[in-house]
């Protein structure tokens, strides 16, 4: 017998960004390494498409400075973006694009 959803879920987004992703998604996601499973933390933004991070550097649990501003490094690697707390869409309802950059930009094409 298949498993029933009392509702449909809502995909995670494929990127984020502080500053233009809403604080509610922010809150309710993690980055995560594809490889190895490990949550990436300090994350600044992230985009599963291109694989990048922008994070703060962290040494010895405490953020770097470089002059006035906090160290910041952008890797390319694999990446995925969960959510910790599935969120539920409404039957027949469109996903928001609200917290995705991505699909905002999709859409103004």
């Amino acid at each position: 017998m298949a498993k029933q959803f009392s509702a449909a879920l809502v995909a995670a987004v494929t990127a984020i960004a502080a500053g233009e992703t809403s604080d509610e998604v922010l809150r309710n996601i993690r980055v995560v390494d594809a490889a190895t499973g490990e949550e990436i933390i300090r994350v600044i933004s992230a985009d599963t498409v291109a694989g990048t991070v922008t994070r703060f550097v962290v040494e010895d649990g405490n953020l770097v400075r470089e002059g006035n501003a906090f160290a910041t490094v952008t890797e390319e690697r694999a990446i995925r973006i969960e959510w910790i707390v599935p969120p539920e869409a409404s039957d027949g309802a469109e996903p928001s694009v609200a917290g995705d950059p991505a699909a905002q930009d999709e859409g103004q094409a």
